[in-house]
């Protein structure tokens, strides 16, 4: 495997036209190979939760053949939470990461993105913001227009009208019943996995994701088009299987490959398929998007 470059990137707000919002700069941290401007670019952007360590797999597997980038999300990882003044919608996310991969590639180079989740959004987004940058996607569970499931908009509310000590407390409580409500062990696991993701990010990030975050998480659709492989869990209850089907109905030059009795945490359930398809897609990517929808039964027959 090729060396990484581990480094932090000091991005600032979309509007920093004045002097004094330069002052905010924060820092995204990344992880990148030395750049080669005769090798494809692969940046991968993780989801809610998430490091940029999610893609250790794909990192190992591609570093020796493809520029990698990966980034920790503002306030995910190693990076910085922005404060208060700044915003924290879609468009931002997609600025913090334009910034970081203009300052790594060739001024004219594309990329080729897999993003997951949260930043499925980001994705799509950066290839509104920034069309000449973007080759091609790779969304895992996936969504132009989500809105918040019932129990995000309980802790949203309970977070406006609690206290902070008495919402920890509560959240807490939660973290510890939990895992004592799941069914089996592999789905033990994902949320005690969860858990430990949930507590590693501040209270403060939590709130304004929630709030600002995917509140903003509303694409328009319209003019993208670039080739979208878009990868869907049928038993993803996180980003519903439903919500990836209406994006890949609304895009230009889109198919969906659907991973049979699969829940949301693709990454972590299905990894070694996952590497299979992204194969397929780096090298074959016309044959992906020959159908608009896929099976991997059908795939890898």
């Amino acid at each position: 495997m090729s060396s990484i470059n581990s480094e932090t990137f000091t991005v600032y707000p979309r509007h920093h036209n004045s002097a004094s919002s330069l002052q905010n700069g924060y820092n995204i941290h990344t992880e990148y190979t030395d750049i080669d401007p005769s090798k494809q670019t692969l940046l991968l952007l993780h989801g809610y939760l998430g490091t940029l360590q999610d893609y250790s797999s794909i990192i190992s597997r591609y570093s020796d053949i493809l520029n990698i980038i990966a980034c920790d999300l503002r306030g995910h990882g190693e990076s910085d939470a922005p404060s208060e003044y700044i915003a924290w919608e879609i468009k931002d996310f997609s600025y913090d990461i334009f910034q970081v991969v203009s300052a790594l590639i060739p001024k004219n180079q594309k990329i080729n993105i897999i993003a997951s989740s949260l930043s499925t959004a980001i994705a799509l987004q950066m290839a509104k913001d920034f069309p000449e940058l973007i080759d091609r996607l790779f969304l895992i569970s996936a969504s132009g227009n989500y809105s918040m499931p019932t129990l995000g908009r309980l802790f949203v509310n309970f977070g406006k009208l609690a206290p902070s000590k008495l919402a920890k407390i509560l959240i807490d409580f939660l973290c510890i019943v939990a895992p004592a409500l799941t069914f089996n062990d592999v789905d033990r696991k994902l949320v005690k996995a969860g858990i430990i993701r949930f507590r590693r990010i501040q209270m403060d990030t939590h709130k304004k994701i929630l709030n600002e975050t995917i509140s903003s998480w509303q694409i328009d659709e319209e003019g993208i088009t670039h080739p979208v492989l878009i990868i869907a869990g049928e038993k993803d209850s996180v980003i519903p299987f439903s919500d990836s089907l209406e994006l890949n109905k609304k895009l230009a030059n889109s198919s969906i490959l659907v991973l049979r009795k699969t829940k949301h945490q693709i990454l972590i359930l299905r990894n070694n398929t996952l590497i299979e398809i992204i194969d397929k897609w780096l090298f074959q990517s016309d044959e992906l998007l020959k159908s608009s929808i896929l099976y991997e039964e059908n795939l890898f027959s």
